[in-house]
């Protein structure tokens, strides 16, 4: 009885193997999807959802398949301790990246 309880949950939440939520790696794998071109080759993208200022952090953590947090720490780092050239470094690559066609 619980198994088959367990079997129709998993199922409801997207998952036929019943290993997680289903949800994780169905997105993941649609992000990796859309970030490849015709050739194969991966894009980086500023991302339109996952944005606290230009949406640089979120595209790069996107791009690594990784979490933005980290990205964004690593450039708060990065900005503290150049004296304000990892600032300048964010808005050039607010500029030159370019925004993610997709809903990302």
């Amino acid at each position: 009885m619980e198994n088959n309880y367990n079997n129709q949950y998993n199922q409801n939440n997207g998952n036929e193997n019943g290993n997680g939520n289903g949800y994780g790696n169905q997105n993941q794998n649609q992000n990796q999807n859309q970030n490849q071109n015709a050739n194969g080759m991966r894009r980086l993208y500023r991302s339109n959802l996952n944005k606290m200022i230009c949406g640089v952090c979120g595209g790069i953590g996107n791009y690594f398949n990784c979490d933005p947090t980290i990205i964004r720490l690593l450039m708060v780092l990065f900005a503290f301790f150049s004296f304000g050239t990892g600032v300048v470094a964010y808005f050039i690559m607010a500029i030159v990246i370019p925004t993610s066609p997709y809903n990302e």
